[in-house]
């Protein structure tokens, strides 16, 4: 993938407790998305109750599309779903901290737990879970890390991602890392740290083509070579 650009100037005016955003059409697709998912559900991370309107361009494929936004209520079966399919499959817990205990409510409420740091459990830092969705339907998700502890310095970093196997191949995990690193950003985070396996070159090119920057290589415990990336 190519080089992703840091995102354009916007033009930010709080009247009336809403912000209105105006973004170049060229950046429309990835900028208004992951700015309006905020306004759509309630809060935006950094500007609390202060509603989001966007404007934006339209158009561009369907990876282009691609639109980051808290889960909801009406996600529980094909989450729960997905994430049993994934824990099979991939050994890759898909939806975050999500156990078949908990009811819904439950999980929808530890998922705000995570993103404002309220009872974390052993090792867990404070995170944003979004579901990556084409047309309403779910095709991956992202977790922004607001910080690091020291497993996440080596294996893991900043921003993890997943696309689901049968979405694959489409370019959705380029467009839900790109439009992960403002909403990073957005959270105070400067640099950002994203790590891979040296043997997944499916990650490592949508890494690379989102500016990162390779670091350096370790060798975790089990053997796997780790790659280490930051994007400035």
């Amino acid at each position: 993938m190519a080089s992703f650009d840091r995102p354009p100037t916007l033009d930010r005016r709080l009247a009336k407790k809403r912000l209105v955003v105006s973004v170049p059409s060229k950046h429309a697709a990835a900028e208004a998305d992951q700015l309006s998912l905020f306004a759509r559900h309630g809060q935006h991370p950094r500007l609390g109750s202060a509603r989001v309107l966007v404007t934006n361009g339209s158009g561009g494929s369907s990876a282009d599309r691609v639109c980051l936004r808290p889960a909801r209520a009406s996600d529980e079966q094909i989450l729960r779903t997905t994430h049993r399919a994934m824990a099979r499959d991939d050994g890759f817990d898909f939806a975050l901290g999500l156990t078949a205990a908990m009811s819904w409510p439950e999980y929808l409420a530890a998922l705000e737990n995570y993103r404002h740091g309220i009872n974390l459990p052993a090792g867990i830092v404070p995170a944003t879970f979004l579901l990556a969705t084409v047309a309403d339907v779910i095709v991956g998700r992202a977790s922004i890390r607001h910080t690091l502890n020291d497993y996440l310095r080596q294996r893991g970093g900043h921003i993890g991602y997943a696309v689901l196997p049968e979405h694959r191949r489409r370019g959705y995990g380029t467009q839900i890392l790109r439009r992960s690193i403002p909403i990073a950003q957005q959270l105070g985070i400067g640099d950002i740290l994203i790590s891979c396996d040296e043997t997944n070159t499916g990650s490592r090119r949508i890494i690379e083509s989102c500016a990162g920057q390779l670091e350096s290589r370790l060798t975790w415990s089990d053997g796997t070579r780790i790659l280490r990336y930051w994007i400035t």
